[in-house]
């Protein structure tokens, strides 16, 4: 009886793969001689709680932060010129020209935060509001950045905050 190459990779793939799969298994038991237990009940928590509620506003497509709160006076100075550093990673076609924001800023309340004149109402309330400025990413495109700052990760497919 004559063997075909192909019948003989398939056969080995199989033993390949009970193989692997008997080495995962034995992997999974060492592990599980540590049992893993999450006591999920409601405790104190380890201080007096400051904040009555929160309000997490994610805005795909919505303006940008630098129009809204965050004015940069180098992008003032550079407006309309090529951007003064390399910029690396995806491009897809567009300019390179730096951009400033359209809008004028002021500070407002105790705090002396920054806000431009698209959020008027918004200085009513700025003491009361709390920004989280401490997101980075090295991803350049907005897709995979976002990704990136609500999984994690800079692909789809992975819970993401507020699921």
């Amino acid at each position: 009886m004559t063997i075909s190459r192909r019948q003989i990779l398939r056969e080995a793939a199989t033993g390949f793969g009970g193989a692997a799969l008997a080495w995962m298994l034995h992997q999974d038991s060492l592990r599980a001689e540590q049992p893993r237990t999450y006591d999920l009940r409601p405790r104190k928590p380890d201080f007096a709680p400051k904040v009555k509620s929160v309000i997490y506003l994610y805005m795909g497509g919505g303006p940008s932060t630098i129009d809204m709160f965050d004015p940069k006076p180098l992008l003032k100075k550079y407006d309309g010129q090529d951007c003064p550093t390399k910029v690396e990673g995806r491009r897809l076609g567009g300019s390179q020209k730096v951009m400033a924001s359209p809008w004028e800023f002021k500070q407002y309340g105790q705090s002396g935060r920054w806000i431009s004149t698209l959020m008027p109402h918004m200085a009513q309330v700025i003491d009361h509001t709390t920004f989280l400025r401490g997101l980075t990413t090295d991803r350049v495109d907005h897709s995979t950045a976002q990704f990136s700052a609500l999984t994690g990760r800079g692909i789809a497919g992975f819970p993401s905050i507020g699921s």
